[in-house]
């Protein structure tokens, strides 16, 4: 049995190994937490200088004199996970990278990692992955960089993407902003323009998808990430690094990805090594088993019993997941919405929670619940085909702007004409100004005048209360926001002629908790309840 008793204690050596590597993902708050050194350090510190970018949106800009993006976001995120506070200053690119290289501050917020930048940099763990895209005109026949020499062409001068140009021969005309490169392609000054794609998407954005094309280029993939100046401790990127994985870990990552880029970036790495040990311990229990046949064959029910719940756990979680990426496919169709409308902001979250509260007292649950937020979320995403000087306009439209901005429920509709399974979230969208009379001829008529009555969706119907209330509660730029009091008169003078009577009757009955929508001080607590309810 000598053998019996070597393969015993290889096996539990295999487990042991396997432990070992499987320790960080199983109790994960290994992987970032601080030690007692990194501690030291921060508290020696006091606080850490932070440098970013001061026109590259959305990764990192500024805004009526305030700054913006992603990168301002992940700063204030590292502050509250590290418990240092850390000084982000915003500014040209070239002066920035300079600041750093003189050691007048720790890090810059985000650069793209390129060989020759190693020399004079030292990398934080990749938090994302970022590409090229030529900018041009729609009937142009430039596709790739091969077509670039001979070209008249615009990058900002010292980033990643005029490198990179430089490198295939390509004659650049340099800029200091990605502005200047977009106005030169505008003026006709040059043929094409080369920047980082989501940036170009961002200045571009929707007002010029009608002239201008972004077609990414392949093969300009690489990995984004902070860079730290040579003259700080290498302690420091161990501790950003530790930063990073923890706003991974808790999904803080994921929320500003989806915040600034939409749903569609993936978070996180696969652990390479864990399907060979998986296989491995698997192939040893199954050795084991053989040996001892009598207690393998006893426990294949208690096995089968285990393989169920688990594959039932899988199946609820993959749900939650999707249920998940569509709540924040909406958010950031709802965001996209918001950057041309700025007057509105935040409008579609809060008819979004106002509509749930009102369905909620009406017996909406479950499926059909999640299904009316979804559309509340996306009810205005037809805005995107209006024109920016109508929704950015101060005072009253004209009967013509009217008459433009009244085309949005049928726009909406159309973009998500070709969803399948959500018809009732495209009724949302299509119906949600649609009157209870039916009356055309009103100062707020119904359009696109397509039904009345109960022939108008029930959830449409609800948005249409819920759509009406944020408005009467909020400030608009022609006039300041109405009391509660005042916003309930008005719906129940409305009752029977623009809404539903009964959903009017909803939402008075629901009076406090609406009252709780309208405070922004309340929107995470909101939002984080309405989300446990829904499972998510």
């Amino acid at each position: 049995m000598r053998w019996l008793r070597w393969y015993i204690a290889l096996y539990v050596l295999l487990l042991l190994f396997l432990a070992a590597y499987s320790s960080p993902m199983l109790f994960p708050s290994l992987r970032y937490t601080l030690t007692a050194a990194e501690q030291e350090y921060l508290a020696a510190r006091g606080s850490l200088r932070a440098l970013g970018d001061d026109n590259f949106p959305p990764f990192s800009y500024v805004r009526n004199g305030r700054a913006a993006g992603f990168e301002r976001d992940l700063v204030r995120a590292l502050e509250a996970v590290l418990g240092v506070p850390i000084e982000h200053t915003q500014g040209p690119w070239v002066e920035m990278r300079a600041k750093l290289g003189r050691g007048e501050a720790d890090f810059i917020t985000g650069m793209r990692i390129l060989p020759e930048r190693l020399a004079m940099y030292r990398f934080t763990k990749p938090y994302q992955a970022t590409f090229h895209a030529l900018i041009v005109p729609k009937d142009s026949a430039l596709q790739n960089l091969s077509d670039l020499p001979g070209q008249r062409v615009a990058a900002q001068r010292s980033s990643a993407t005029y490198e990179m140009m430089a490198k295939q021969g390509v004659s650049v005309y340099p800029v200091l902003m990605p502005e200047e490169g977009f106005k030169l392609l505008e003026n006709g000054l040059v043929d094409a323009w080369v920047e980082q794609y989501w940036v170009a998407r961002f200045l571009v954005g929707f007002r010029g998808l009608d002239r201008w094309e972004v077609r990414p280029l392949g093969n300009t993939s690489g990995a984004y990430a902070m860079a730290v100046s040579l003259h700080s401790d290498e302690i420091l990127v161990s501790i950003l690094n530790k930063g990073l994985l923890r706003l991974e870990a808790n999904g803080v990552l994921e929320d500003l990805y989806v915040r600034w880029f939409g749903p569609t970036i993936e978070v996180g790495d696969a652990p390479s090594f864990f399907p060979i040990l998986a296989g491995a311990f698997g192939l040893a229990t199954l050795v084991l088993g053989l040996i001892f046949m009598g207690m393998y064959l006893e426990s294949q029910v208690d096995s089968k019993k285990r393989q169920l719940m688990h594959s039932n756990l899988s199946l609820f979680s993959e749900q939650r997941k999707l249920k998940k990426m569509l709540l924040n496919a909406a958010r950031a169709l709802g965001a996209t919405i918001e950057i041309k409308d700025f007057n509105t902001g935040n409008h579609s979250q809060r008819v979004a929670r106002a509509a749930y509260i009102i369905a909620e007292q009406m017996g909406f649950s479950g499926k059909k619940l999640f299904t009316l937020y979804l559309g509340a979320l996306m009810h205005d995403i037809g805005k995107v085909g209006i024109a920016d000087a109508i929704l950015a306009k101060d005072g009253e439209l004209s009967p013509e702007e009217h008459r433009e901005i009244r085309q949005h429920p049928q726009i909406g509709a159309g973009i998500l004409q070709r969803v399948e399974g959500y018809d009732e979230v495209r009724e949302v969208v299509l119906y949600h100004h649609e009157r209870w009379d039916g009356e055309l001829d009103h100062r707020y008529p119904a359009y696109p005048g397509q039904r009345f009555g109960e022939a108008i969706p029930l959830g449409a119907r609800i948005v249409a209360v819920a759509d009406a209330f944020d408005a009467i509660t909020s400030d608009r730029p022609y006039r300041a926001a109405r009391s509660m009091p005042e916003a309930l008169e008005i719906l129940k003078a409305c009752a029977g002629g623009q809404f539903d009577p009964a959903v009017v009757k909803a939402a008075l009955l629901s009076a406090d908790k609406l009252q709780a929508v309208a405070k922004k001080a309340e929107d995470e607590e909101i939002t984080g309840s309405i989300e446990e309810q829904l499972g998510l």
